[in-house]
């Protein structure tokens, strides 16, 4: 195996340094091209995120420093600042490294399955202009086969770390289906808009956006095909919605426990679900003893959330020793793939050899030589030509005192007479 991992992730270098370096999704190709040229490395994918730049490839990797260099004149990028954050893994241990990275094991967020996408992304590019052969299509294939069985086999990404998603698995305690739920987002902030994506994937059945002038939420309404209304509606529109995730920047909570309970009357006792985001609060924390007001704020998530990451390192420690069974595998597949071939081409060597002397023996009887003369002369001919490689490399050994060689010799052939009693079978 000649394989190379090399890049640098958050957790070797600063954000404006893995943005300078960052590949966009439309640049990948074109830069997969240009290494491939710059360098002698034969098959080449690279995977650009938020998070990580690495290039993945084989041929010449031990020139590493090229590859560097090539990284800091294509992103424009200073040697000496790039150089101290790189990092390299090679063989096994870019095998290992890479499916850590593909399950989200490396990532920022502990087991995000983003990740994985944009790993089968970056592999679709390359191959897709070529720049992927023998070792890099079956190893992707194995990290995403390996990638499936750690997620479905472990708990790494069943739980929740983040304070959007969080909120959403609790209101499916609530609500047996979000999909029937009519969803506000109060505020157009950019906390907002984090809060409302996990709201869209979970194909809620409406989606409002409250703000104070209106006109600025109309780009993040476009975005997710919300309708927008003024907050001096809210008093008389609040009962509508199921889902209330509040973040804006008032001052004072504007949402108190007397307007929530004419909401719960108007609702007839069906539940509603409030996520404060606001700091300060948006929601009186005395709206949360109403019955059938389910209120959480920030602080009420980190609890939870602190609760799934220890799930998530629990299911980390059963990942890795997955991983560690995987890396081996393949290193193991790709040993057997290496041994066949060379077996392979040994029976060809041989058959050659025999068919050469066979040739001779046919013609020697043609020439009426005894057939015992035939017979012998094949037999010596046959040992004289299979032996002499072995010779050769034998007296070689011998000069350099290459103990091991002339001990693989030895048992290779069975010269100790252990496979006495198959070669008379």
């Amino acid at each position: 195996m000649n394989l190379l991992v090399l890049g640098l992730s958050h957790e070797t270098a600063p954000i404006a340094l893995r943005e300078r370096v960052a590949f966009s999704a439309s640049e990948l190709g074109d830069a997969v091209t240009s290494l491939r040229t710059a360098t002698q490395l034969e098959e080449v994918v690279i995977l650009s995120t938020c998070n990580r730049t690495e290039i993945i490839c084989t041929g010449n990797i031990d020139d590493i420093e090229t590859i560097i260099q090539w990284l800091a004149q294509n992103r424009h990028c200073d040697l000496s600042v790039l150089a101290p954050s790189i990092y390299h893994h090679a063989q096994t241990d870019a095998v290992s490294h890479l499916i850590r990275v593909s399950v989200g094991l490396d990532s920022m967020i502990l087991g995000e399955p983003q990740i994985f996408g944009q790993m089968k992304d970056a592999f679709l590019v390359a191959s897709g202009i070529g720049a992927t052969g023998p070792l890099l299509e079956p190893l992707f294939q194995h990290i995403f086969n390996s990638t499936k069985r750690v997620r479905s086999e472990t708990a790494i990404g069943r739980h929740s770390v983040s304070a959007p998603a969080t909120a959403i698995a609790l209101a499916r305690n609530i609500f047996s289906d979000l999909r029937s739920c009519r969803a506000l987002l109060i505020g157009a902030g950019e906390m907002t808009e984090v809060a409302g994506q996990p709201l869209i994937e979970a194909q809620v059945r409406s989606l409002t956006i409250a703000n104070r002038t209106p006109e600025n939420a109309r780009d993040l309404a476009s975005k997710f095909n919300a309708e927008v209304i003024p907050l001096s509606e809210l008093p008389d529109q609040l009962d509508r919605f199921d889902l209330i995730y509040s973040a804006t920047a008032a001052r004072l909570p504007f949402i108190g426990k007397g307007l929530m309970e004419r909401v719960i009357k108007k609702r007839k006792r069906s539940p509603v679900f409030i996520l404060d985001l606001a700091v300060p609060r948006d929601v009186e924390p005395e709206v949360g003893e109403l019955p059938d007001v389910y209120l959480y704020s920030l602080d009420d998530l980190q609890s939870t959330i602190a609760d799934n990451l220890r799930k998530r390192n629990v299911a980390a420690d059963e990942a890795e020793a997955l991983i560690e069974r995987a890396s081996l595998a393949f290193k193991e597949e790709r040993a057997a793939r290496s041994n066949q071939a060379t077996l392979l081409s040994l029976r060809q060597h041989l058959t050659h050899l025999g068919e050469v002397e066979l040739a001779k023996a046919k013609a020697s009887l043609d020439r009426g030589t005894p057939p015992d003369k035939v017979l012998e002369d094949l037999s010596r001919g046959l040992v004289n030509k299979i032996a002499h490689a072995p010779s050769l490399a034998l007296k070689d050994a011998g000069k350099r005192g290459d103990s091991h060689f002339i001990d693989a010799v030895s048992t290779l052939f069975a010269l100790d007479g252990s496979n006495d009693e198959s070669i008379t079978d």
